[in-house]
C-alpha cells in the first residue's frame, strides 16, 4: 500500500494535477487502520485506504473540496468510529476515535530558462532551492555540460536539462502554465523564442532580459509577425523591478537596495540622530519615515539613549549598530551588509547577528558578505562559500554549519579535503610598497 500512495503522488505531480494526501495520524479505541495508513485523494480517482466507510468516504468529500477551493494549508478532522456520532455516508461501529490530517499537494510551478549564460545560471541557482519544475535550455551544448550545472546538485527543485540547437521547439514541449524567461546569447533567438511563446497558448508569463532600445525593435519586428498589442503586451520586459531605471547607486536606494559599507563610515561629526535622518533622506513619505525611525531605535536601544552624542563617540559596535540603522532608514526591500563584524568583539558580534536575523524575520531581505563564517552561518537561510573568486560551496548554511567543508576551505584544502594548489592556477599579488618595507 506504501507504494501504491508514493506512486500516485508521483503520478499527480508528473501530470500536473493537485491532490491530497490523507494520513490516519492518531487512533483511540478500534479503527478499520491503524495510525499511519494514508491514501491520496484526486479530483476523480483515489489511491489507497484509510479504512473504507463513513471515515473514508468523509475523508475524500473533504479533500475534494480542499481542491476545489484551492487550500494551501493542511488541515485536520476528528471522526467518531461508533452508531451514535454523526455519519452521512453510513454508519462504522469499530468504537474508536481517529485523527486524519489532510494536507493539500498543490501543483507545483514550472519556470523554463532559455539561456543558461553567466545571468541565467545564477537565476537557476536561486530557483532551484524552491519547490518546483526548472528547465534549463539552451542551444550550446557546452553551457549545460556536467561541470557548469554541478552547482545545482543540490536542488529542491527538479531539474530538466535540455539541449536544443532550435530552443523555440522546446517551448511545446514545457507544462502547461510554465513560466518562460528569454535570456540566451543571441538576440536572433530571443526574437524566435518570443515569436514562438506568443504563439503558445499553454504558457504562462513570458518574460525578456534586455534595455528598452532592444524590446522597441523586438517590438516592431513581433508586430511584422502579425502579433497584436494585447499579444505583444504579455510579454514583461525588462525583467527585475520596474522603478529600477539605471544602476547607479541613487537609482538602486529609491527602488529599495541600500549597502551598510565595510568600516561603517559613518559621519562621526554629527548626531546619532542627524546620522539617521541622513539615512531617511530619499524618504519623502514621513509616515514611512517615522515608522523607520521606530523601528531602528525598537531594535537598537542604545541609539535611543544617545541619540544627541556624537557619532564619533560612540564604540565600535554602537557605530556598527548606527550604520545597520541608517540603512534601515531608508526603508529598504533589500539590505546588503558588508563586513558587519569588522573589528568588534565576540560579545559584540553575536548582537549584530541576533539584530540581523531579526530584521530579517521582519520582512527585510539580507545580503550579507561575511569572513566570520560562524556568525555569517548562524544568521543566514543559504550559504556561498567564495574561494579566490569562485563559488566553492553552497546550500543552506545550517547544513554547511555541521560540515567541516568550510574549515578546510578557511584552512587552505579544498572542499572535498585536496590541496588547491594542485587545482589552482597560479597567481601572483600584488603587494602595497608600505607593507613590503
Amino acid at each position: 500500500m506504501t507504494v501504491e500512495w508514493l506512486t500516485a503522488v508521483e503520478q499527480l505531480r508528473r501530470e500536473r494535477r493537485p491532490g491530497v494526501l490523507v494520513t490516519l495520524t492518531s487512533v483511540r479505541g478500534h479503527s478499520p487502520r491503524e495510525a499511519g495508513a494514508k491514501m491520496v485523494v484526486g479530483v476523480g480517482a483515489t489511491w489507497g485506504s484509510i479504512g473504507g466507510g463513513n471515515l473514508e468516504a468523509t475523508a475524500v468529500a473533504r479533500a475534494r473540496q480542499l481542491i476545489t477551493d484551492a487550500a494551501p494549508a493542511p488541515e485536520q478532522l476528528s471522526l467518531s468510529l461508533n452508531d451514535k456520532a454523526p455519519a452521512q455516508h453510513g454508519q462504522q461501529c469499530c468504537g474508536g476515535e481517529v485523527q486524519v490530517l489532510l494536507e493539500p499537494l498543490a501543483v507545483v510551478p514550472a519556470v523554463a530558462i532559455f539561456g543558461v549564460g553567466h545571468v541565467g545560471l545564477e537565476l537557476a541557482r536561486i530557483l532551484a532551492r524552491h519547490d518546483l519544475e526548472l528547465h534549463l535550455v539552451d542551444s550550446r551544448a557546452d553551457q549545460l555540460g556536467r561541470e557548469r550545472l554541478g552547482v545545482l546538485d543540490d536542488a529542491t527543485a527538479r531539474v530538466h536539462v535540455h539541449h536544443a540547437p532550435v530552443p523555440e521547439l522546446v517551448l511545446g514541449q514545457v507544462p502547461h502554465g510554465t513560466h518562460v524567461l528569454v535570456m540566451t546569447h543571441d538576440h536572433a533567438e530571443d526574437a524566435a523564442l518570443c515569436d514562438g511563446a506568443l504563439r503558445c497558448e499553454h504558457l504562462g508569463s513570458i518574460g525578456l532580459i534586455g534595455s528598452s532600445a532592444k524590446w522597441s525593435r523586438f517590438r516592431q519586428r513581433l508586430a511584422a509577425e502579425g502579433h497584436s498589442d494585447a499579444d505583444l503586451a504579455r510579454i514583461k520586459t525588462p525583467i527585475g523591478l520596474a522603478d529600477l531605471a539605471g544602476k547607479d547607486p541613487a537609482r538602486c536606494v529609491a527602488a529599495g537596495l541600500v549597502q551598510v559599507p565595510e568600516g561603517r563610515r559613518i559621519f562621526t561629526r554629527l548626531t546619532v540622530e542627524e546620522n539617521l535622518r541622513a539615512g531617511g533622506l530619499g524618504q519623502k513619505d514621513k509616515t514611512v519615515k517615522a515608522k523607520a525611525h521606530e523601528r531602528v531605535l525598537d531594535l537598537f536601544p542604545v541609539l535611543a539613549e544617545r541619540r544627541h552624542a556624537r557619532a564619533g563617540l560612540l564604540s565600535g559596535g554602537e557605530q556598527q549598530m548606527l550604520a545597520i540603522g541608517r540603512g534601515l532608514m531608508a526603508g529598504p526591500r533589500l539590505l546588503l551588509l558588508d563586513e558587519p563584524s569588522l573589528g568588534l568583539a565576540p560579545q559584540v558580534i553575536g548582537q549584530i547577528g541576533e539584530v540581523i536575523r531579526e530584521i530579517n524575520t521582519q520582512g527585510t531581505a539580507v545580503m550579507l558578505v561575511e569572513q566570520n563564517a560562524t556568525m555569517a552561518l548562524a544568521v543566514a537561510d543559504t550559504a556561498f562559500v567564495l574561494d579566490v573568486g569562485r563559488v566553492s560551496l553552497s546550500g543552506s548554511a545550517a547544513e554547511l554549519a555541521r560540515t567541516d567543508a568550510v574549515q578546510r576551505l578557511y584552512l587552505g584544502a579544498g572542499a572535498d579535503g585536496s590541496d588547491p594548489s594542485t587545482t589552482r592556477p597560479p597567481r601572483t599579488t600584488r603587494t602595497l610598497a608600505r607593507w613590503s618595507q
